[in-house]
């Protein structure tokens, strides 16, 4: 039971540090060619984020699945109990950041400046009671 709580803390650990990892390494080649272009969309930040760790999300399951094999045969674990553990804990990480990464993408984007609507000459009228009074704004509504 010492071996598999030792397996399981190996596997998640090396499976956090390699994501994370190669998700920092792939955001910032990312975020370099983002600058390049000088983007303004609001939410390239998180698609470039998310894009990163779909990315990485193969890269750490397969390295901590070899790393964790080779502290299995080192510490000589049983290679039933080794295979249930992994593959166990291979599915369900490997499941949750995929299906995390995935609900990611509906996080609407950050308020950003309020865009000052109309122009000089905007005509305001009152929508409720159609009275005959509107005001006319000649310098724009920055300048009523």
């Amino acid at each position: 039971m010492k071996n598999l709580a030792r397996l399981v803390l190996f596997f998640s650990l090396s499976f956090a540090l390699l994501f994370l990892a190669a998700t920092g390494l792939r955001y910032l080649a990312i975020h370099v060619e983002w600058m390049r272009r000088l983007s303004r969309e609001p939410q390239a930040m998180l698609a470039g984020f998310i894009a990163a760790g779909r990315w990485a999300l193969s890269l750490a399951l397969y390295g901590s699945l070899l790393l964790s094999l080779s502290y299995a045969v080192r510490g000589r674990f049983s290679a039933l109990m080794t295979a249930a553990c992994l593959t166990v804990l291979a599915l369900g990480l490997t499941l949750g950041i995929f299906l995390g990464l995935e609900r990611m993408g509906n996080v609407p984007p950050a308020a950003g400046p309020v865009p000052v609507l109309g122009e000089p000459g905007l005509i305001l009228t009152n929508a409720i009671r159609h009275s005959e009074t509107a005001v006319v704004l000649l310098n724009g509504p920055a300048d009523p």
